[in-house]
């Protein structure tokens, strides 16, 4: 599943289309091997952490300063 996700943030971060279709062929390869349940997993914590950016981060410094 990390491998997927990895991929996966690449892919948004590519520098150019070229390489965001290189990652993408990459994550579903990775993801042939994987359930539907996994892949529905990783999908769901890329659009939170990626498009609703500003709700993770928020959450994210509050668990740090719980945790400090």
């Amino acid at each position: 599943m990390e491998a997927l996700e990895l991929a996966l943030r690449l892919a948004l971060a590519a520098p150019d289309q070229k390489h965001a279709d290189e990652m993408v062929q990459l994550a579903e390869t990775i993801s042939q091997g994987m359930t539907l349940e996994e892949i529905d997993a990783v999908k769901e914590e890329i659009e939170y952490k990626y498009f609703n950016r500003s709700e993770y981060y928020r959450q994210s410094i509050a668990s740090k300063r719980r945790t400090s």
